[in-house]
């Protein structure tokens, strides 16, 4: 998910990438062929409840407005999901990629374990550039994020539960230090 700093989430800030239905159907076929898939929010994205993992770093307006733009890009150009040729961490991975990230290349990792390898590979770097505070325009100087967490599935009949994903993007409150007052999130 995306967005400023404590802001309510919509579907419209989750970008993930995972098959088109909420039918566990789809799921299962695309361990073994690919499916049509979408880019938004699923079932569960951004409930707390089910995020088992996160990592967040912060951006600037304009870091936060080009990264933004690219995921709209990808959102627009759905591929097709394959639990091993392409698959939800390797759609958050590019996008941690084009933010200047190092990304798992192992992209058939558990969800929570490439988010958290993802902080690791990056040092737990918390910003894009550092600090950036202008004079002129609080408003928009306003804390943005985007997060990559990791929901786990929501619960459903034992027979359907869908498998764990990690591609939304999802603000979580900051406590704000001075030097950050001015900055914008980009990935958690």
């Amino acid at each position: 998910m995306h967005g400023r700093v404590g802001q309510k989430i919509t579907a419209r800030d989750v970008v993930g990438l995972h098959p088109i239905s909420e039918n566990p159907t789809p799921w299962m076929i695309g361990h073994l062929v690919p499916v049509p898939s979408e880019t938004g929010a699923s079932d569960g994205d951004y409930e707390d409840v089910y995020i088992i993992a996160r990592y967040r770093v912060l951006l600037t307006e304009a870091e936060y407005k080009r990264i933004l733009a690219h995921m709209r890009y990808k959102q627009g150009h759905s591929p097709l999901w394959h639990a091993v040729l392409y698959n939800c961490n390797r759609f958050v991975g590019e996008i941690a990629e084009y933010m200047g990230l190092r990304a798992p290349a192992n992209s058939l990792l558990m969800p929570k374990d490439y988010i958290n390898s993802m902080r690791a590979l990056n040092g737990g770097r918390n910003q894009l550039s550092g600090p950036v505070r202008e004079a002129s325009s609080a408003r928009s100087q306003e804390p943005k994020e985007a997060a990559v967490s990791s929901p786990s599935p929501k619960p459903r009949q034992a027979a359907t539960s869908r498998p764990q994903h990690a591609s939304a993007v999802r603000p979580q409150p900051v406590v704000q230090q001075p030097a950050q007052s001015g900055s914008y999130a980009g990935v958690q």
